[in-house]
């Protein structure tokens, strides 16, 4: 999954897996998360928000499930 870098002070890098709807999210602080059931439509929002970090507040974290990646 390639991972790409955001302009945000929450988020350092998003990846994104349509076939199997997976987000992956790593933090500036507090590792790696893996979102599961994301939609691309939910993905492009994101990449595409003023606020990456804000949109992934208000629309994701929480709202999927999730597991933290351990390295």
């Amino acid at each position: 999954m390639e991972m790409k870098p955001v302009a945000s002070s929450l988020i350092k890098t998003v990846g994104y897996d349509p076939e199997t709807e997976e987000l992956r999210i790593q933090l500036h602080k507090g590792g790696s998360y893996v979102y599961r059931g994301v939609s691309q439509r939910m993905y492009d929002a994101l990449m595409n928000d003023n606020s990456a970090g804000g949109y992934f507040i208000q629309n994701i974290r929480g709202r999927f499930e999730c597991s933290k990646e351990t390295s």
